[in-house]
This record gives structure tokens, C-alpha cells and sequence, in this order.
């Protein structure tokens, strides 16, 4: 064997250890995490409360907005058209209060619920959130989001710290409708009371 077969089997040898050595690093590199850029495709969950028995015999009004939806909550609560305070022009807003508080928005404590109606979809939400738009409640990334069904309507919502507080969105007709939810033991209601209440939303159009 001549020094020039040599020379072309270390070659060959050295070419076929390194391909190797490259194919072991391939299989055995790290799986990076994914990061998500859609809404969580889990089971779209089902918002159904049943009424309390501490609400049994109690009075109830049934707010019934021009801008498409409706809402029930005890009679002696307080509802609340914030529209011109609020921080964004919106079609309309108010707020529904189960004690009076120092008007929105200098209350130190929360009202139960905020409602908003504007022009838009959940489309366009997701393009805002995407852009950085940080007047959509601050939610970083739209996998933060959930799906949710509220009356038979498809939307969304972004979990603060567990049902009792949280965003929800939802949209019909060109309308986008958003639910700034915040229960507090303050607000001397339990927590199923107020989230019954949230329950009885429906969008009317």
C-alpha cells in the first residue's frame, strides 16, 4: 500500500468520523422552548354559574345597554355610565357596583365590573396585543389568552389570578365588548354572588 492510499483512507476516515460526530450533536441538541404566538388551544371552557340562594328573593334588574347586550344584578347595586371618564374613546362604559364608591376612576376600592363597547373584533385585538399596543390591558402575548363561552358566545379571557378576576372579551357585529372583572372580599358580596352576575352577560344584537 503506497503513502498516496494512505493519504486517501485517513481522509476518508477523518470524513466519516466528523459526518458522525456531526449527526450524534444533531439528535442530542437541546429542544429549545416554544414559545407560543396564538391563543391556547385548550377546551374552550364554559361560563355557567348557578344562582346563590343568597340571591333568592332578592330583587333584580336586568340592564339592557343600546349597544347590543344585557346584564343582571341586584337592584340595590349601582350602575354607572363612566363613558367620558373613561381612559380610551369607546362607544360606551360603565361600571356596576354592589356599595357606592368614590367615583370612577379615584375609587380606592374596585368597582365589581367594568363593561366596554367599541368598535372592533377579537381579529383586531390579537393584531394589537401583537403590536404592543399597551392600551389593551396590558396583556403582553396573545397566549396569555383562553378560550371561553358565555351564553353560546365564543370569546376570550385573560386570567389575573383566577376567575374572580380576570378581562374577558367578546365580540358580535363589528362590536368588540370587554368585561374588566375584579372581585374583592371588600366589596361585601361573596365570590359566587358576583360571579353569577357576570354569568347573566349576553350580547343581544
Amino acid at each position: 500500500m503506497n503513502k498516496r492510499t494512505v493519504s486517501i483512507l485517513v481522509i476518508a476516515l477523518v470524513a466519516i468520523l466528523g459526518i458522525a460526530v456531526w449527526g450524534f450533536l444533531r439528535d442530542n441538541e437541546p429542544i429549545q422552548p416554544h414559545v407560543p404566538d396564538e391563543v391556547n388551544r385548550i377546551e374552550e371552557e364554559i361560563i355557567s354559574v348557578p344562582k346563590p340562594a343568597s340571591f333568592d328573593g332578592v330583587e333584580m334588574v336586568t340592564y339592557k345597554s343600546p349597544y347590543g347586550y344585557e346584564i343582571t344584578y341586584p337592584s340595590a347595586w349601582t350602575l354607572k355610565d363612566v363613558t367620558d371618564v373613561f381612559y380610551k374613546k369607546v362607544l360606551n362604559a360603565i361600571t356596576i357596583e354592589p356599595i357606592e364608591v368614590v367615583p370612577f376612576p379615584y375609587s380606592d376600592i374596585d368597582h365589581l365590573m367594568l363593561i366596554s363597547t367599541e368598535e372592533g373584533s377579537l381579529s383586531e385585538l390579537k393584531e394589537q396585543i401583537n403590536s404592543g399596543d399597551q392600551l389593551v390591558r396590558d396583556i403582553k402575548n396573545i397566549s396569555e389568552l383562553e378560550q371561553v363561552n358565555l351564553n353560546g358566545l365564543s370569546g376570550l379571557r385573560k386570567l389575573l389570578r383566577d376567575p374572580s378576576a380576570a378581562y374577558y372579551f367578546f365580540e358580535k357585529n363589528g362590536k368588540l365588548y370587554t368585561i374588566d372583572f375584579f372581585y374583592d372580599a371588600s366589596l361585601k358580596i361573596s365570590e359566587q354572588e358576583a360571579l353569577w352576575v357576570l354569568s347573566t352577560f349576553k350580547i343581544t344584537e
